[in-house]
């Protein structure tokens, strides 16, 4: 198992994976990643304690079965609130999730060479497969397997590798027949407030966020601005305003912890990302990552020197 310490580091830990995290919620970060691989299948276990906004796309033909445990209420995808049990989540597709403190899941990855039958072609980016039957058990039987895999490597390596491929694979055609059938709610479809989102994500991309104004940025994707207040709230829970600053403290947090951008010290980096008062840049900064920014700068430097 891999733990961290911030979710800049945690957005890497899942192999093959696109991926962006950015932590919305308050407090120090605490998450870890425990991965048992078999071939073309792995088992994924997530956990993250504070709130986190994502992108995230599967690797390229593989398929994800996601199963979140929602013992903080489920999450936003694309726009959505969602309660699902189980969604399928073909590989090469991006999602926008933000999920509450607290968050656990597992993951069933599976290329697709191992489900021949697998047809692309009938499938969304991401839909639910809350009906199959044995969805309110498959995360316990997750948990089951990693464990005897781990127990079972000890004392006998390799001899659960040609087991626990087959049983897997199996569970995963099953549910994936079930949403082939439409079993389940309809997929996934990206939202009018998804859209516009995507938009302003793009321009934001495109543009020197530094000074980029929430009105500058409806202008150029052609909308009022109440709009796009009102898509920002409904994707992310959050006002464009409020994501943008999440979003530069996000940046000064990942040049901090990068020993090569740290030693240009606070003041740089906070103009650098657009915070021109200090004081209120380490009061945001301090809320949001539980420790205030030249603390950070301090370990990242004493560490290098270690």
């Amino acid at each position: 198992m891999q733990r961290f310490a911030d979710a800049s580091e945690q957005e890497t830990a899942l192999p093959g994976w696109e991926q962006r995290y950015m932590q919305l919620g308050r407090g120090a970060f605490e998450g870890a990643v425990k991965i048992a691989s078999f071939g073309h299948i792995s088992i994924i276990e997530e956990t993250m304690k504070v709130s986190i906004g994502q992108t995230t796309s599967p690797p390229p033909d593989s398929i994800a079965i996601v199963l979140p445990l929602h013992a903080s209420g489920g999450g936003l995808i694309n726009g959505q609130q969602r309660h699902d049990k189980a969604f399928l989540h073909v590989g090469g597709h991006e999602i926008t999730a933000v999920g509450k403190e607290d968050c656990h899941a597992y993951y069933i990855l599976i290329e697709r060479v191992a489900l021949p039958e697998f047809d692309p072609r009938r499938f969304s980016g991401v839909m639910p497969v809350s009906a199959y039957p044995e969805t309110p058990y498959m995360a316990g039987w997750l948990a089951a397997l990693m464990s005897a895999a781990s127990d079972t490597a000890q004392r006998a390596p390799g001899q659960l590798d040609t087991i626990i491929p087959g049983l897997v694979t199996d569970r995963v055609s099953e549910m994936v027949s079930y949403a082939g059938r439409g079993a389940d709610p309809a997929p996934l479809r990206g939202t009018f407030a998804y859209s516009v989102f995507s938009r302003a994500r793009h321009v934001i991309d495109e543009s020197d966020e530094t000074f980029l104004s929430v009105a500058a940025i409806a202008q150029q994707i052609g909308i009022p601005a109440y709009i796009l207040r009102s898509a920002f709230q409904q994707v992310t829970g959050m006002t464009p305003r409020a994501w943008l600053r999440q979003r530069a403290l996000d940046r000064a947090r990942r040049a901090m912890l990068a020993p090569d951008l740290a030693r240009r010290g606070v003041s740089h980096i906070a103009m650098e990302c657009g915070f021109f008062h200090l004081g209120r840049f380490s009061a945001y900064y301090a809320e949001t990552f539980g420790e205030p920014p030249a603390r950070t700068i301090r370990r990242v430097m004493e560490g290098r020197a270690a």
